[in-house]
Protein backbone atom coordinates (compact mmCIF):
# COMPACT_ATOMS: atom_id res chain seq x y z
CA UNK A 1 0.00 0.00 0.00
CA UNK A 2 0.94 3.36 -0.60
CA UNK A 3 2.51 5.75 2.24
CA UNK A 4 2.37 9.11 2.63
CA UNK A 5 4.03 11.10 5.15
CA UNK A 6 0.90 12.49 7.43
CA UNK A 7 2.66 14.56 10.31
CA UNK A 8 5.85 15.81 11.30
CA UNK A 9 6.75 16.58 15.23
CA UNK A 10 9.64 18.89 15.44
CA UNK A 11 12.20 17.78 18.23
CA UNK A 12 15.54 18.37 19.22
CA UNK A 13 17.49 16.55 16.70
CA UNK A 14 20.30 15.34 19.12
CA UNK A 15 17.95 13.89 21.41
CA UNK A 16 16.72 9.98 20.81
CA UNK A 17 13.77 10.24 17.59
CA UNK A 18 10.93 8.48 17.45
CA UNK A 19 7.55 8.43 16.24
CA UNK A 20 8.06 11.93 14.08
CA UNK A 21 6.92 10.15 10.54
CA UNK A 22 3.52 8.22 10.88
CA UNK A 23 1.38 7.04 7.42
CA UNK A 24 -2.34 7.24 6.89
CA UNK A 25 -3.30 4.80 9.45
CA UNK A 26 -1.26 6.95 12.02
CA UNK A 27 1.43 3.88 11.97
CA UNK A 28 4.77 4.77 13.21
CA UNK A 29 7.37 4.81 10.34
CA UNK A 30 11.01 4.22 11.65
CA UNK A 31 12.97 7.46 11.52
CA UNK A 32 16.20 9.01 12.52
CA UNK A 33 18.29 12.17 12.18
CA UNK A 34 22.15 13.03 11.11
CA UNK A 35 24.50 15.35 11.66
CA UNK A 36 25.46 17.61 8.25
CA UNK A 37 27.91 20.90 8.40
CA UNK A 38 27.77 23.92 5.99
CA UNK A 39 31.24 25.48 5.25
CA UNK A 40 31.66 28.92 5.09
CA UNK A 41 34.24 30.20 2.83
CA UNK A 42 35.35 33.52 4.07
CA UNK A 43 38.84 35.57 4.20
CA UNK A 44 40.80 36.17 6.98
CA UNK A 45 42.76 39.16 7.92
CA UNK A 46 46.21 39.04 9.12
CA UNK A 47 48.10 42.24 9.66
CA UNK A 48 51.81 42.21 10.74
CA UNK A 49 52.88 44.35 12.66
CA UNK A 50 49.82 44.95 15.40
CA UNK A 51 51.07 48.51 16.21
CA UNK A 52 53.67 50.42 14.91
CA UNK A 53 56.20 52.82 17.23
CA UNK A 54 58.25 55.11 15.08
CA UNK A 55 59.86 56.36 18.27
CA UNK A 56 62.22 59.09 18.42
CA UNK A 57 61.28 61.29 15.48
CA UNK A 58 63.19 64.39 14.19
CA UNK A 59 60.53 67.17 13.30
CA UNK A 60 60.23 67.61 9.82
CA UNK A 61 62.08 64.04 9.11
CA UNK A 62 60.30 61.81 6.87
CA UNK A 63 60.44 58.36 8.24
CA UNK A 64 58.56 54.90 6.87
CA UNK A 65 57.38 51.99 8.56
CA UNK A 66 56.03 48.72 6.20
CA UNK A 67 52.76 46.45 7.44
CA UNK A 68 52.40 43.04 5.63
CA UNK A 69 48.98 42.25 5.12
CA UNK A 70 48.62 38.34 4.72
CA UNK A 71 45.13 36.61 3.87
CA UNK A 72 44.89 33.30 5.51
CA UNK A 73 41.01 32.66 4.27
CA UNK A 74 39.39 30.28 2.37
CA UNK A 75 38.11 33.34 0.05
CA UNK A 76 39.67 36.40 -1.90
CA UNK A 77 40.21 39.32 0.71
CA UNK A 78 39.18 42.50 -0.74
CA UNK A 79 40.37 45.95 1.34
CA UNK A 80 38.45 49.13 0.41
CA UNK A 81 40.33 51.81 2.67
CA UNK A 82 43.28 52.03 4.49
CA UNK A 83 42.30 55.72 6.49
CA UNK A 84 44.81 57.45 9.00
CA UNK A 85 42.81 60.61 10.80
CA UNK A 86 46.08 62.68 10.75
CA UNK A 87 47.94 64.35 7.86
CA UNK A 88 50.98 63.95 8.90
CA UNK A 89 50.39 60.33 8.41
CA UNK A 90 50.06 58.54 4.75
CA UNK A 91 50.05 55.00 3.12
CA UNK A 92 51.10 54.29 -0.73
CA UNK A 93 48.03 51.94 -1.30
CA UNK A 94 44.46 52.25 -0.03
CA UNK A 95 42.56 49.42 -2.03
CA UNK A 96 44.09 46.14 -2.30
CA UNK A 97 42.98 42.33 -3.89
CA UNK A 98 45.07 39.80 -2.03
CA UNK A 99 44.42 35.81 -2.80
CA UNK A 100 43.91 32.71 -0.58
CA UNK A 101 47.36 32.16 1.27
CA UNK A 102 48.97 35.54 0.08
CA UNK A 103 49.82 38.78 1.32
CA UNK A 104 51.14 42.20 0.76
CA UNK A 105 52.97 45.22 1.95
CA UNK A 106 52.05 48.65 2.60
CA UNK A 107 54.28 51.82 3.54
CA UNK A 108 53.26 53.77 6.08
CA UNK A 109 55.23 57.36 5.78
CA UNK A 110 55.17 60.01 8.63
CA UNK A 111 56.60 63.70 8.33
CA UNK A 112 55.85 65.71 11.92
CA UNK A 113 55.78 69.09 11.83
CA UNK A 114 54.59 69.41 15.48
CA UNK A 115 57.06 68.45 18.73
CA UNK A 116 55.37 66.46 21.28
CA UNK A 117 53.97 62.72 21.59
CA UNK A 118 51.80 61.55 19.01
CA UNK A 119 49.39 58.52 18.97
CA UNK A 120 46.75 57.79 16.00
CA UNK A 121 45.42 54.72 14.19
CA UNK A 122 45.22 53.04 11.29
CA UNK A 123 41.74 51.54 10.16
CA UNK A 124 41.58 49.31 7.25
CA UNK A 125 38.29 48.46 6.02
CA UNK A 126 37.32 44.70 3.92
CA UNK A 127 35.62 42.20 3.32
CA UNK A 128 36.92 39.53 6.29
CA UNK A 129 33.54 39.07 8.92
CA UNK A 130 35.48 41.24 11.12
CA UNK A 131 35.44 44.24 8.51
CA UNK A 132 37.23 46.82 10.51
CA UNK A 133 41.40 46.25 11.26
CA UNK A 134 42.68 49.10 13.38
CA UNK A 135 46.52 49.25 14.02
CA UNK A 136 47.59 52.15 16.49
CA UNK A 137 50.88 54.77 15.12
CA UNK A 138 52.72 55.99 18.50
CA UNK A 139 55.74 58.68 17.76
CA UNK A 140 57.35 60.80 20.22
CA UNK A 141 58.84 64.06 18.40
CA UNK A 142 61.88 66.41 18.75
CA UNK A 143 63.37 68.70 17.37
CA UNK A 144 67.15 68.75 16.52
CA UNK A 145 69.99 70.89 16.73
CA UNK A 146 73.27 69.87 14.48
CA UNK A 147 76.14 71.56 13.35
CA UNK A 148 77.61 71.04 9.67
CA UNK A 149 80.22 71.65 7.46
CA UNK A 150 79.09 73.84 4.45
CA UNK A 151 79.49 72.04 0.79
CA UNK A 152 81.88 74.16 -1.00
CA UNK A 153 84.49 73.28 -3.80
CA UNK A 154 87.97 74.92 -3.23
CA UNK A 155 91.11 74.62 -5.14
CA UNK A 156 94.27 73.41 -4.38
CA UNK A 157 95.80 75.69 -1.94
CA UNK A 158 92.62 77.32 -1.27
CA UNK A 159 91.07 75.41 1.70
CA UNK A 160 88.82 77.75 3.94
CA UNK A 161 85.32 76.48 4.85
CA UNK A 162 82.44 77.33 7.00
CA UNK A 163 80.25 75.53 9.61
CA UNK A 164 77.01 76.49 10.54
CA UNK A 165 74.46 75.63 12.99
CA UNK A 166 71.23 73.91 12.46
CA UNK A 167 68.38 74.73 15.47
CA UNK A 168 65.04 74.34 15.98
CA UNK A 169 65.36 76.23 19.37
CA UNK A 170 66.96 79.48 20.25
CA UNK A 171 70.80 78.48 21.20
CA UNK A 172 72.86 80.41 23.78
CA UNK A 173 75.94 78.85 23.95
CA UNK A 174 77.65 76.28 21.99
CA UNK A 175 80.49 73.58 22.45
CA UNK A 176 81.89 71.45 20.18
CA UNK A 177 84.99 70.00 19.07
CA UNK A 178 85.90 69.63 15.13
CA UNK A 179 88.78 67.56 13.62
CA UNK A 180 90.36 68.58 10.48
CA UNK A 181 91.07 65.57 7.42
CA UNK A 182 94.38 64.91 6.42
CA UNK A 183 95.81 67.56 4.15
CA UNK A 184 94.14 70.18 5.99
CA UNK A 185 95.63 72.78 8.93
CA UNK A 186 95.01 76.08 10.07
CA UNK A 187 95.88 78.33 13.13
CA UNK A 188 93.32 79.02 15.89
CA UNK A 189 93.84 82.91 14.51
CA UNK A 190 91.83 81.85 11.56
CA UNK A 191 88.91 80.94 13.24
CA UNK A 192 86.56 83.47 13.85
CA UNK A 193 82.93 84.26 14.25
CA UNK A 194 80.27 84.66 11.49
CA UNK A 195 79.74 88.43 11.73
CA UNK A 196 75.76 87.83 12.49
CA UNK A 197 76.69 86.86 15.99
CA UNK A 198 78.71 90.21 16.97
CA UNK A 199 76.69 89.80 21.04
CA UNK A 200 78.41 86.70 21.24
CA UNK A 201 82.26 85.75 21.82
CA UNK A 202 83.95 82.89 20.88
CA UNK A 203 86.55 81.09 22.56
CA UNK A 204 88.98 78.38 20.72
CA UNK A 205 91.76 76.08 21.33
CA UNK A 206 93.64 73.54 19.60
CA UNK A 207 93.61 70.48 22.35
CA UNK A 208 95.36 67.70 20.02
CA UNK A 209 97.35 67.69 16.47
CA UNK A 210 94.54 69.23 14.26
CA UNK A 211 91.38 69.03 16.42
CA UNK A 212 90.23 72.00 17.66
CA UNK A 213 87.33 73.13 20.58
CA UNK A 214 84.74 76.18 20.19
CA UNK A 215 83.15 77.69 22.29
CA UNK A 216 80.85 80.35 21.45
CA UNK A 217 78.29 82.17 24.50
CA UNK A 218 76.90 85.62 25.29
CA UNK A 219 77.15 87.29 28.19
CA UNK A 220 73.58 89.10 28.08
CA UNK A 221 70.24 87.82 26.47
CA UNK A 222 71.35 87.09 23.38
CA UNK A 223 70.15 83.53 21.12
CA UNK A 224 70.70 82.25 17.88
CA UNK A 225 67.57 81.85 16.83
CA UNK A 226 65.73 79.00 15.50
CA UNK A 227 66.67 78.59 11.39
CA UNK A 228 69.95 77.51 9.92
CA UNK A 229 72.93 79.82 11.09
CA UNK A 230 76.27 80.17 9.91
CA UNK A 231 78.68 80.73 13.25
CA UNK A 232 82.23 79.85 11.84
CA UNK A 233 84.20 81.23 9.23
CA UNK A 234 87.38 81.23 7.37
CA UNK A 235 88.94 77.97 8.81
Amino acid sequence: SEILPETIEIIDCNKAVAEIITNKDSENIFSDSYSGSITVNAPRIQVNPTSINYGDVPVDVKVEKDITISNNGQATLKISSVKINNTEFSVDKNNLTIGQDNQETITVSYTPSTLGDVSTNIIIQHNDPDETTTIPLTASVFSPNYLKVDDKNVFHGESSFSISLSNYNDVKAIQYDFELPTGFTTETSNIELNSDLSDFTLSKSEISSNKYRVVIYSNSSSSISEKTNPILNTI
